[in-house]
């Protein structure tokens, strides 16, 4: 993470009083906080940093609210299945949050660091490669890259990849 070593080092010397974490360093910056928010440290992510004016830097996520905030609006979350494809720092902040609100959490697609994030949570992996009828969520959530510039117009499931439900 040379990069976000590098941005840090330039801090002090721009001024800036805070930031947001985008991937891949929302899991990297843990190690350069003085403080955390209980919360973002218990997901083990954080996407906003403040800067006091000693220079320490406090930092906290805000993707856990936005994720129940957009989420509450459609669905009724305690008791609803959820999928999310992707495992980094967005990832477990949207499986935390909804989780916490009651939903069943899926990961897809299952990867080793899909697995450690899940591990010990009551979240599962789905192994398979394609999904079948058996499968129904009734919210997917992409917390991967796939369909960001400079991808965009591409999706991490495949057309017809998740069976349309009544």
């Amino acid at each position: 993470m040379r990069q976000l070593g590098d941005f840090l080092a330039a801090v002090p010397d721009f001024g800036v009083r805070g930031f947001s974490v985008t991937l891949p360093n929302k899991q990297a910056i843990l190690k350069h906080l003085k403080e955390c928010d209980p919360l973002a440290a218990e997901i083990g992510a954080v996407n906003t940093v403040v800067v006091h004016s000693d220079g320490s830097l406090h930092g906290s996520n805000t993707d856990y609210v936005g994720v129940l905030r957009a989420l509450e609006k459609k669905l009724q979350i305690k008791g609803s299945r959820a999928l999310i494809l992707g495992a980094g720092g967005s990832a477990r902040a949207a499986a935390f949050a909804l989780s916490r609100a009651g939903a069943i959490v899926e990961f897809a697609p299952a990867r080793e660091s899909g697995e450690r994030t899940g591990a010990g949570r009551g979240w599962r992996s789905n192994t398979a490669t394609r999904f079948t009828a058996r499968h129904s969520f009734d919210a997917v959530l992409n917390a991967t890259p796939v369909g960001m510039h400079p991808r965009g117009g591409i999706s991490p499931l495949a057309p017809g990849e998740l069976p349309v439900g009544s």
